[in-house]
């Protein structure tokens, strides 16, 4: 792992010096860095974006296979880099605020979940504990600590990724990705192409045959509709949900963690 991380560290070193160009988003970096960090009781050398032993792995077998290679890019890439200078809404004192309205449960989870890995030491935690309902929790807990980062770390991102994917014109693709962007790049394949997401209760069909994209556009046909009739009655809707439909991703949050 330390050749691994000495060959790989030069993919997001140069993008992360640019912080330094700028004092005052160096500085609300700094200070969000160490906030996130001491919330989930993470090493302070530790960096949660930089490429690991995977990669490695990944490279090798596309070589033995004569493969074609293509970077998506790095967690810092140039467009990200603008996004972050560019958002001046996260400030220490909104996390402080933000923390402080955190419900009680998070809190208690946010604990457990400093002491699994402090006792079993965080490389052993990641390695064998790291699930996809941790890493669901993680996303969630990191949107309301800090949702305009989300937004541009995690959503953004994915969608700069599924472009990329997608313009990669190849009969056979493999995708290698942080866990981290593995939920939300399988639903932003399912919405383009109208396919089903992994169903995590192998017993149950939670949208059966449905068509997404038919769904995305009726959700926008009712809201449109529902505007039109609101303001004709100058009144507000009685309710902003669709008709009660059991399959809809609202509904559904055993496999859209952004609804939790």
């Amino acid at each position: 792992m330390d050749l691994a991380n000495k060959s790989l560290k030069h993919l997001i070193s140069v993008p992360i010096n640019n912080f330094t160009k700028n004092p005052m988003f160096k500085l609300r970096w700094i200070l969000f860095n160490l906030f996130f960090k001491n919330f989930y009781g993470l090493p302070l050398e530790f960096n949660p974006f930089l490429p690991g032993l995977e990669i490695k792995y990944a490279l090798e077998e596309a070589k033995k296979l004569d493969s074609r290679t293509v970077f998506l890019g790095s967690a810092f890439d140039d467009t990200t880099l603008s996004r972050l200078k560019h958002e001046t809404r996260n400030s220490f004192l909104r996390n402080l605020s933000n923390l402080f309205n955190l419900s009680h449960v998070y809190k208690v989870e946010g604990i457990e979940f400093k002491a699994k890995h402090q006792n079993s030491g965080f490389t052993n935690f990641v390695e064998s504990n790291m699930d996809a309902p941790q890493m669901n929790w993680l996303i969630q807990t990191f949107q309301l600590l800090f949702p305009e980062y989300k937004r541009i770390l995690i959503d953004k991102k994915e969608e700069d990724m599924f472009r990329s994917i997608v313009n990669n014109k190849s009969k056979r693709m493999v995708a290698v990705v942080n866990q981290l962007h593995m939920e939300g790049l399988e639903h932003h394949w399912c919405n383009a192409y109208g396919v089903l997401p992994r169903n995590m209760e192998k017993r149950i069909n939670p949208i059966g045959d449905m068509s997404l994209r038919q769904m995305l556009y009726d959700q926008m046909y009712h809201a449109i509709m529902r505007e039109i009739k609101s303001s004709r009655e100058k009144s507000t809707p009685a309710s902003y949900t669709n008709d009660i439909n059991v399959y809809h991703r609202e509904f559904n949050h055993h496999y859209e963690h952004r609804n939790m």
